[in-house]
């Protein structure tokens, strides 16, 4: 598993910036919200825009990445992922905050599978079980840090909304730099698209959802 780990340096440097600062932000929103006595029902649709903002990413974001590229659709969602976490603190409103939490949603799930693709198309059978063990591993432990950073500054101040942003933005530097080439792209990898709903359960079982297939 080491030697697999080594394989991927530069996302893997990549994913602990940006999943960090992300559940960091997660935090450090309700207890904004909190802070500025806005109840509790209305923080839980405020944080839930997130979640549609992610379904709505899942359906449109690859369109985006099959027209750019892995790594410049990388550096435009997490650019503008850090444009976003920068807006919060400059008005609180319930409306603004929904709307880029759904701006929020859309962007990491495009992150998401920039990163999930380019760790399937460096997988082959020998090694696919470590690549997306070490993934996740490192994943859940960039989430678990990312709440520890909640310590830093006051949730009512801007500095830890800066501190998200320089996380968001930093995670472009590694996969930025990074020798290697794109995956495949998703016109190529997504069969589903091509063959049809109907087509993609009997595909599934030889691997034509897969990048690396």
């Amino acid at each position: 598993m080491t030697r697999t780990a080594k394989t991927l340096p530069s996302l893997i440097f990549s994913i602990i910036l940006l999943i960090g600062g992300n559940a960091f932000l997660m935090t450090l929103l309700g207890l904004r919200l909190s802070i500025e006595g806005i109840s509790p029902g209305v923080i839980g649709w405020i944080l839930v825009f997130y979640s549609f903002g992610f379904v709505a990413g899942t359906l449109f974001a690859g369109r985006i990445i099959e027209r750019v590229g892995h790594i410049r659709a990388f550096a435009v969602f997490a650019a503008i992922l850090a444009a976003s976490i920068l807006i919060y603190p400059m008005a609180v409103q319930a409306g603004l905050w929904g709307g880029l939490r759904a701006v929020g949603g859309f962007v990491m799930a495009g992150l998401m599978i920039v990163m999930e693709s380019w760790f399937s198309s460096k997988a082959d059978n020998r090694n696919r079980a470590s690549l997306f063990a070490i993934y996740q591993i490192v994943f859940f432990l960039s989430t678990a840090g990312g709440q520890v950073l909640i310590r830093v500054g006051d949730p009512a101040g801007y500095i830890p909304f800066s501190l998200a942003a320089i996380l968001v933005a930093l995670a472009v530097v590694p996969l930025s730099l990074t020798r290697r080439g794109n995956p495949p792209p998703l016109s190529r990898a997504n069969a589903c698209r091509c063959v049809g709903c109907t087509a993609c359960p009997r595909s599934a079982p030889w691997g034509r959802w897969s990048p690396a297939s």
